[in-house]
Formats: C-alpha cells, sequence, structure tokens
C-alpha cells in the first residue's frame, strides 16, 4: 500500500493500542485524568507508533511486491504522485 495509507493505518492500529490500555486501566478501577491523555497520546507517537510500523513493514514489502506482479508498481507510481494526490507528467524533486 502507499507509505501515506500505510503510516495512517498504522497510527489506528497504535491509537487502539493505546485506547485499550486506557479502557483496561478504567476497568481496574484506576482514575486517570485529562492530562493524561496528552501522556497517553505522546506514548502512542513515541513508543507504540514505531514498533507498530517495524512490525507491519513486512506485511506491507509482500504487498508491495504481489501488487508488483500484478503490474501496480506502487513505488513508480508515488514518484509522480503530487501532495494532494493526483499523478503528474513530471517526476516530483526530492527533498
Amino acid at each position: 500500500m502507499r507509505t501515506a495509507s500505510f503510516l495512517v493505518i498504522c497510527g489506528l492500529i497504535a491509537g487502539g493500542i493505546v485506547l485499550g490500555i486506557k479502557l483496561f486501566l478504567a476497568w481496574i478501577e484506576l482514575q486517570i485524568s485529562y492530562v493524561d491523555w496528552i501522556v497517553f497520546d505522546l506514548i502512542k507517537f513515541a513508543v507504540f507508533m514505531p514498533i507498530v510500523v517495524l512490525m507491519l513493514t513486512p506485511v506491507n514489502k509482500k504487498i508491495r511486491n504481489w501488487r508488483k506482479m500484478r503490474g501496480r508498481d506502487i513505488e513508480a507510481e508515488e514518484k509522480y504522485e503530487t501532495e494532494s494526490g493526483f499523478i503528474s507528467l513530471t517526476e516530483k524533486e526530492n527533498k
């Protein structure tokens, strides 16, 4: 899948993990204030997001290779994709 879609899916999974932890702590009756939501968001992006990305990267590579064998080269398409998602006639500049 495309890089942007992959990162969104990984973010949703990491968010689900953090929400599960939050619900588990509420289930065992541990009181958490709204300030802790900021801590949970920091944990989500600093801890769980990289772990989920590292775990799902091989799966994403298999999906890309499977699609490439069937005629869709996502990496080549991303070279010509603009920021808005449209396909351009010219290759985008590497920053």
